[in-house]
């Protein structure tokens, strides 16, 4: 999920920006000709499948009250090695009850730019399994327990039916409706996930928190009125019933390995189709968005290249791409297998809101729809790594010093602006938190998007992007359509990167702050004796002798760093690996040098202090006063972006 940084980190680091000239990727990116709609395939209904969880589902839209009716058939396997004696249903469209809720509350002051709009709900109707009520029902905020009347041993299977009724509130944290626009998601009773040890991981749904699911199989139809266009998760086929009741169309939907389903539905779609990469791609947007279009489809070509080179294949070969319209924000920037949402217009001239979204939305079909993760808990599995892969994708498509704005000869890149939402909302909160531990959702985001991404570039600095692609690919392959923890993302990293992994990430992720690199007990002297030189003199005038300590305080991150001392018209450079806490540095020249600069390749982005990374031999003048107390004043903001 994108879109989250506070709307005055952007407009105080680009406000001088006008439309650029850096909107298009470089020659190179594949992009097809347009493909006339597909009709829809004929397929048998799917049947369960290697002990996944198959969810048949049947809903009608009515677009003038914002409802759905809904049946349900759930094809269960008891795949722990214990008994189950309960069964638990996610209803999360009941987090929009009231502004009671514990979802409500937490989103109460706003959620990702955006505030409460109104209500909507889920009521189970019926529920049976194996054809039978349960024993026992019990309802908690957003979940319902039901007790079968008999115990599932491990191996055993339950079919469970439900009817159940939604009630979309108006668009807010990525589902609901505006006009007669729909995305309809965590829409229909789902079921946790159960560990091996037979415990459902169950929590209420929380304002800050994603979802955590298994890898499960749909077959899904819904009806909608006819002229409207309806996508979804999974690749659309014939229904198996074809005969519409009256006003109403069918479509269906089918796909396997996905951990979740989403729909989208409008009577005012444009549709594009293509093919990028191998992959059939559907773009859904409002009529006007060409040109937000064309950024994103030259951006999401490049990037599907990337990204398949880095991390394997896409977990599926089709893509829808929906584009919300004016008004239904709220939809926009957010993941579901195979579908995406994203954006129809620029925010701010010269910045590539559109083209980022984009791309980290597709990320997330690898950090996400292909490796699962408990969103919840550990959530920057998914961000942090998509916000990553974003960055190292924009950086190749537009080049590392324009790849979030460019504006002429101005450009940004996209790490210093992580760096900028990190330092600028909150520097103190590390970034393996679960969710709800977050105070609120500004400094959830600064943590576990930027400042996670902070983290995993500060391996790729240690060790190399290559080898850390390595690493992240290592990980995709080895869960693959599976769930995974941080250890297992540990274990694929530790195999390509070595001990970095411990000296520099797991350090950087789990610190309260980040670390401040100092440059101290500078000293610059003539020599009159030789006995005081570093080494034998090569010429008359080598009687210089410059030494300083290169000092790490706050988180020991052993990230190595670059250090160059600067002469007229020349300049040497040494590196310190990391380890310790300081190093101390000595050059001889035949002249006093200008400046001494820690970092000068800024790679050394979790460096809280800027104003303490350089010696000038001059006195300041009032124009580098004014810089510093501009430095000090944001956060070190200019700093980071220029």
């Amino acid at each position: 999920m994108a879109r989250f940084v506070p709307a005055f980190v952007v407009a105080l680091a680009i406000a001088s920006l006008r439309c650029g000239d850096g909107t298009t990727p470089p020659p190179g990116a594949s992009q097809s000709a347009a493909m006339r709609p597909a009709r829809p395939e004929p397929a048998a209904p799917l049947e369960p499948e290697a002990e996944r969880t198959l969810y048949r589902i049947r809903a009608t839209l009515d677009p003038v009250g914002h409802s759905l009716e809904g049946e349900e058939h759930i094809t269960w396997t008891n795949t722990s090695s214990s008994v189950v004696r309960d069964l638990y249903l996610y209803l999360h469209l009941n987090a929009f009850r009231h502004e009671e809720t514990l979802f409500a509350r937490g989103a109460r002051r706003g959620l990702r730019g955006l505030s409460w709009r109104g209500a909507g709900s889920i009521e189970l109707r019926s529920v049976r399994l194996d054809g039978v009520e349960p024993v026992e029902r019990e309802e908690s905020e957003t979940w319902v327990r039901v007790r079968p009347p008999e115990a599932v041993p491990p191996g055993g299977t339950v079919e469970l039916t439900a009817a159940f009724e939604v009630r979309l509130p108006p668009v807010f944290a990525r589902t609901g409706w505006d006009g007669t626009f729909h995305l309809v998601a965590q829409w229909y009773p789902k079921l946790p996930v159960l560990a091996d040890d037979g415990t459902w991981e169950l929590r209420e749904r929380h304002a800050h928190a994603e979802f955590h699911a298994d890898h499960a199989d749909y077959d899904v139809t819904l009806a909608a009125p006819p002229g409207w266009t309806v996508g979804a998760v999974g690749r659309e086929v014939a229904p198996e019933t074809p005969a519409s009741g009256p006003g109403e169309v069918r479509h269906r939907f089918v796909i396997r390995r996905a951990v979740d389903f989403a729909w989208t539905a409008w009577d005012r779609f444009v549709e594009l189709r293509e093919e990028l990469d191998g992959v059939e791609v559907r773009w859904l947007y409002p009529a006007g968005a060409d040109r937000s279009l064309g950024r994103q489809r030259l951006a999401l070509a490049a990037a599907l290249r990337l990204l398949r080179g880095w991390l394997g294949d896409p977990p599926y070969p089709f893509l829808t791409v929906v584009l919300p319209p004016a008004g239904a924000e709220g939809a926009g920037g957010m993941e579901y297998p195979s579908l995406i949402t994203t954006a129809s217009s620029s925010e701010l001239p010269g910045y590539r809101d559109e083209q980022e979204v984009v791309i980290h939305e597709l990320g997330h079909q690898w950090f996400y729809a292909t490796v699962a993760t408990d969103e919840a808990r550990e959530p920057w599995l998914d961000e942090a790594l998509t916000t990553w892969i974003t960055g190292a994708a924009l950086d190749a498509i537009f080049g590392a010093d324009r790849s979030i704005a460019s504006a002429g000869p101005v450009g940004i890149g996209y790490f210093a602006s992580r760096r900028a939402c990190w330092r600028l909302v909150d520097p103190r909160l590390p970034v393996v938190l679960a969710a709800d531990e977050y105070p609120s959702f500004d400094r959830y985001a600064a943590a576990v998007y930027c400042r996670g991404a902070l983290a995993l570039e500060a391996l790729a600095a240690a060790v190399g992007r290559d080898r850390l692609l390595r690493g992240l690919a290592r990980y995709v392959a080895t869960r693959r359509f599976a769930r995974a923890t941080a250890d297992d993302l540990y274990a694929a990293l530790e195999t390509e990167c070595g001990e970095a992994v411990d000296r520099v990430l797991r350090v950087a992720l789990r610190a309260r702050r980040g670390f401040d690199l100092r440059l101290e007990e500078v000293e610059v002297r003539r020599v009159e004796d030789d006995a005081e030189l570093l080494a034998p003199r090569t010429g008359p005038g080598d009687r210089w002798v410059t030494s300083f300590v290169v000092a790490r305080h706050g988180a020991p991150v052993e990230l190595p760093l670059e250090v160059e001392v600067r002469f007229p018209g020349a300049a040497r450079r040494g590196r310190w690996d990391g380890r310790g806490r300081s190093a101390r540095f000595a050059v001889q020249s035949d002249r006093p040098p200008e400046a001494i600069v820690l970092d000068p390749d800024h790679r050394a982005l979790l460096d809280e202090n800027l104003l303490d990374n350089g010696w000038r031999a001059r006195d300041p003048d009032p124009a580098d006063g004014l810089l510093d107390e501009l430095l000090a004043g944001f956060g070190g903001l200019l700093g980071a972006l220029f």
